[in-house]
């Protein structure tokens, strides 16, 4: 598992300083989690591969940007200084009804180091504010995590504001779940924020996006991402 291996510190360009993060938060009893796999990607794709592998066997396999690199190991988002000019930067999934929330609980976990500070930008989602059916999305503003779900009943959101910034400080590991007692943040296994405000139904024709926003040519993240995985309840 990739979730073992030891990985070195990657220093930002911004020269922060590292923190150990959580270290001191007062993390409220981590509430359950959807547990039924529904896509595992473990972004071990060899150099040159072009295809990002659903390893839960369910098939739902995407497509890997031209720019991301492949360190057989994890994936790299490299910085984009022409955005506004090509989206081949993220990574795009096979759009599947399996990846939207519906009405039922729902959670997306992923491994991640920032190597850039960046703004509020969106690291995976599917859906936009601009289409129908609702969105759901993990952002990083600023270093901190941001959780999104959007559907019939409004929109509801948790974050990691109230903690030191998790840019900087390796590998971490972030789940962003909606069950039926509401939303919750869950980062490096500690809860970080809950919320009760209920979202209702989201299931948008979007395909989920790794690493920016789908036809936008804005809006991507820099760092690494080491897997994803999406499960149901």
């Amino acid at each position: 598992m990739n979730s073992l291996r030891t990985m070195t510190l990657t220093s930002l360009t911004l020269g922060l300083i590292a923190f150990s993060p959580l270290a001191n938060a007062q993390a409220s009893a981590r509430p359950a989690l959807p547990t039924t796999l529904v896509a595992s990607y473990q972004m071990n794709e060899a150099p040159g591969s072009t295809v990002l592998v659903d390893a839960s066997g369910h098939g739902y396999n995407g497509v890997i940007g031209s720019e991301v690199g492949l360190s057989g190991t994890y994936h790299s988002f490299p910085v984009v200084t022409d955005e506004f000019t090509r989206d081949r930067h993220r990574l795009d999934i096979v759009d599947s009804s399996a990846l939207n929330p519906g009405s039922g609980d729902f959670s997306v976990t992923l491994r991640l180091r920032w190597t850039v500070l960046d703004g509020d930008i969106n690291v995976i989602q599917k859906g936009q504010g601009n289409v129908a059916g609702g969105r759901w999305h993990i952002s990083t503003p600023k270093g901190h995590i941001k959780c999104v779900f959007s559907g019939a009943q409004g929109g509801s959101e948790v974050d990691s504001w109230g903690q030191p910034t998790l840019a900087g400080t390796g590998w971490h590991r972030v789940t962003c779940a909606r069950t039926s007692a509401g939303m919750s943040l869950v980062i490096d296994r500690k809860t970080v924020e809950v919320a009760t405000k209920k979202t209702g139904y989201i299931a948008n024709t979007t395909p989920m996006s790794i690493g920016g926003k789908l036809n936008c040519k804005c809006d991507y993240w820099t760092g690494d991402i080491d897997w994803v995985v999406v499960k149901t309840g």
